[in-house]
Formats: structure tokens, C-alpha cells, sequence
């Protein structure tokens, strides 16, 4: 079944430019980055009276596929049902089975080969990454599993932007989706359509492939002191070789005394409180999304003694780190 909108349109393939899609839905794949994906397309569709895209749903293996909120999608067909010309659009989320993963693998290879376009939502973009389609290419990746997908993917270039449009163009997941499609849109047919189905989406700020994926904890700040956001943006990016108190304090211009009224003021913790946040949140995550042994997460988040780490990262999360990740893998 291909879809076309709430317009009349011809049937058959949509005509001389019309793009079509085929959303390939994995299972336990983000309902939102589905939903944010389709709209705009069906808008396009609607505000131009005419059929710019056309879609269709598949899954592995023809069968209906529960999304993460735990709704079951009919598809219109199985993977192998894909027709010359349609552009994949890969959808996941939450791991994949195994059995699933390697079938999606085999398949993405193969018509990567043969040249057909490919895109990847949310949790689709650690599928391509698996299929070694993502190797020196920038990768939108959501924020949450970034730690874990750089050190399972090496080759790949980790994108915290919402999205990025390159030989295989990738949404972050959630409503980064429609910012993708969005920018095709504007792409394939100007600004004044991606405008208006923007605002039939109720979808102000459209955001660009430089978009950040989440506000900055500034944003939340009053007054947004920029020495804080200075001190805060080092931190966060030297999370393996934590620098000290005097290192961050003077690239911000300010003293050591200083930088802990700005964190009392703005944060209600201290610097060092903060920091220690920061590399026990990475350690946690790295824990779930990486296969690093707990000695490595350790180094990498800049603790120099195994016991030191899990002392502090059980004072944090009331578990010890393998409680952590055995809890997650259950």
C-alpha cells in the first residue's frame, strides 16, 4: 500500500519527481522518529496538491512490528519486497534482536552495493554503523549512546547535530526526524514548501544541520553567565584527563574562589561535585552501550584507581558498576 495524503492524487508511482520511501521498521524502533518522519512528507504532499512523496512501512520478515511505547505497526510488505528506486529508511531505537540485526545487516549491504539511497533513524544509525556503511562518515547520533557508539564504531565521525545529510543522511531520533526531512524538503523544492509545512506541523524554529540536539544546560541558567559556560564545556570535554581546579578557573578568567560562587550560585553544588557528575553519568552509560571492561570505563573516565571508581560511582547510583550493568543487560 503506498500512502499519498489527504489530497487527491493520481495513482501508480506519483508521477515524474516524486520521491519514494520505504520505512524499514525494527523492532523496538522510536514511534516519535517514525511519526516525526512521515508527517512532513505527507504534508509536502498536501500543501503542493500534488504527490511529492509517496511511502510504504516494511519489516524484516513481513510480520507486524512492536515500536518501544509498545505499539504494534502493520507493514505493507517484507524487506525483500523493496522496489527499484525507493529510497530505505532505516528506523530502530532499542537494541535490535540478533537474528533481526543480522538479516537488516546483510540486507543494507547488499543494496548499498547496488546503489541505493539509504537513511537511518535514531537507533538505525547504530544498524548502518554495524554494517560498516557509516565508516569516515559524520553520523547524527542521539546524545545518550554517543559515549558507547564511539567506542564500538571508531571509524565513524559522531555528530551531536540534529541531524546530518551526508551520503547516508541520519536523524538523531525524536523530532530531529522531521528536521531531516524538512531540509530534503527545502532541498528538493524550495524554502517557501518546507515553510509552510513547518507551520501546518506547528514546527517554529526549524532547525538547521548545525542544530544542537538538546538546549544547553546555560539555557536553564538566569543570566546564562558565559564564564560558567566556558568552565562547563571544558569539563565536559576533557571527561577522560579531568583538569584542575586552577586549569579551568583560569580559561575562564576568573579564580578558583570565583568559579565556586558561580557554581554555588547557578548549580547549588561545587565545581568539583559537578565534574565528578559528569565522568560518573559518562562511566554509566558506557557501561550499558560499550563492551569496555570496567577497568577500561574507569580510565576513560578519568579515575585512576578501579576502587576509587566504584566507591564513587555506588555513593552516586546506590549500585556497584557491575551491579549497573547487569541490571541493564537483564
Amino acid at each position: 500500500m503506498k500512502h499519498f495524503g489527504e489530497v487527491a492524487f493520481s495513482a501508480g508511482n506519483g508521477g515524474a519527481g516524486c520521491q519514494r520511501l520505504a520505512f524499514l521498521l525494527l523492532g523496538g524502533f522510536t514511534h516519535l522518529a517514525f511519526a516525526c518522519a512521515v508527517e512532513p512528507l505527507r504534508l509536502a504532499n498536501l500543501a503542493s496538491g500534488r504527490t511529492l512523496f509517496t511511502w510504504r512501512t516494511l519489516s524484516c520478515d513481513d510480520r507486524p512490528v512492536k515500536s518501544s511505547s509498545g505499539i504494534r505497526v502493520e507493514v505493507d510488505g517484507g524487506v525483500n519486497l523493496l522496489e527499484k528506486g525507493e529510497t530505505l529508511v532505516v528506523v530502530g531505537g532499542l537494541p535490535t534482536l540478533q537474528s533481526e540485526q543480522e538479516r537488516v545487516i546483510a540486507r543494507l549491504r547488499h543494496e548499498k552495493a547496488h546503489g541505493r539511497q539509504i537513511m537511518a533513524l535514531c537507533g538505525g544509525v547504530t544498524v548502518i554503523a554495524e554494517a560498516g556503511l557509516a565508516d569516515d562518515m559524520n553520523c547524527a547520533v542521539h546524545w545518550q549512546v554517543a559515549p558507547g557508539f564511539s567506542e564500538r564504531f571508531p571509524k565513524a565521525h559522531i555528530s551531536l547535530a540534529c541531524f546530518e545529510m551526508g551520503k547516508i543522511p541520519t536523524a538523531s531520533g525524536g523530532t530531529a526526524a522531521a528536521d531531516l526531512m524538512l531540509a530534503m524538503i527545502r532541498e528538493r523544492f524550495g524554502d517557501d514548501l518546507c515553510r509552510k509545512v513547518a507551520d501546518l506541523m506547528v514546527h517554529h524554529a526549524v532547525r538547521d544541520q548545525t542544530g544542537p540536539q538538546t538546549s544547553s544546560l546555560m539555557y536553564h541558567i538566569p543570566g546564562r553567565n558565559a564564564k560558567l559556560a566556558t568552565i562547563i564545556r571544558l569539563m565536559e570535554g576533557s571527561i577522560d584527563a579531568p583538569l584542575a581546579a586552577e586549569e579551568l578557573s583560569d580559561a575562564a578568567g576568573v579564580s578558583v574562589r570565583q568559579m565556586e560562587r558561580l557554581f554555588r550560585r547557578y548549580l547549588g553544588t561545587s565545581p568539583k561535585r559537578h565534574y565528578q557528575t559528569l565522568r560518573l553519568n559518562r562511566a554509566k552509560d558506557l557501561l550499558v552501550q560499550s563492551n569496555l571492561s570496567i577497568t577500561e570505563i574507569a580510565m576513560a573516565t578519568g579515575f585512576a584507581a578501579v576502587s576509587h571508581f566504584s566507591k564513587c560511582f555506588r555513593a552516586q547510583f546506590g549500585v556497584s558498576p557491575y551491579g549497573s550493568r547487569t541490571s541493564a543487560l537483564a
